[in-house]
């Protein structure tokens, strides 16, 4: 596994609309079949990412079973601290 924000793509969706979007995690090593539920969250998680929804991001964080680590995702993704305040990517200082 490779999680960082090299390694995320995000392209128009092959046969898809104007504006439609998909999004590819790239370089994740190992992988199984995932639930829709923990997909879902886990969808959830990098929107809160992308659009700086720190209270979606808290709650996913719930959702994934790790409550309270919202901060560290933001260590995992970009190698910094996020915050709820503040500017830039999720507070990003």
């Amino acid at each position: 596994c490779d999680p960082h924000a090299g390694n995320i793509l995000i392209r128009r969706k092959p046969g898809g609309r104007e504006g439609d979007f998909e999004l590819a995690i790239l370089d994740h090593g190992l992988y199984r079949e995932l639930g829709d539920p923990f997909v879902r969250t886990y969808c959830n998680m990098w929107k809160s990412v992308i659009f700086q929804d720190f209270a979606g991001l808290r709650r996913a964080a719930e959702e994934l079973g790790v409550p309270g680590m919202e901060h560290f995702i933001g260590m995992v993704v970009f190698n910094r601290p996020v915050s709820a305040g503040g500017g830039g990517v999720m507070g990003l200082s």
